[in-house]
C-alpha cells in the first residue's frame, strides 16, 4: 500500500510548481530503497518518472534521468 502512496505522491509533486533543484523524486527513491523490498526499488521512481513525463513531455536525456533515480534507490538499499 505504501508503494502506491509513494508513486501518487511523487507524481503529484512533479506536476505541482516547486523551487528549482528541488527533487522530491530523489527523496522518494532513497526512502523506497531504505524501506521497501529490493524488487520494488527500481519500479517506484521508474513509474513516477514515466507517468509524469507523459504529461510533462519527454526529453532527449530521459533515460539518464530515470536511471539516476533508480541508482538513488539502490543507494538507499546500500545504506540500509
Amino acid at each position: 500500500m505504501i508503494v502506491y502512496a509513494l508513486i501518487v505522491l511523487g507524481f503529484m509533486m512533479r506536476l505541482l510548481p516547486h523551487m528549482p533543484n528541488m527533487v522530491p523524486v530523489a527523496a522518494i527513491s532513497l526512502f523506497a530503497g531504505a524501506y521497501l523490498n529490493k524488487k520494488m526499488v527500481p519500479w517506484v521512481p521508474l513509474l513516477i518518472m514515466a507517468v509524469s513525463d507523459l504529461f510533462l513531455g519527454l526529453h532527449e536525456v530521459f533515460l539518464y534521468t530515470w536511471g539516476s533515480f533508480i541508482l538513488v534507490g539502490f543507494v538507499g538499499v546500500w545504506l540500509k
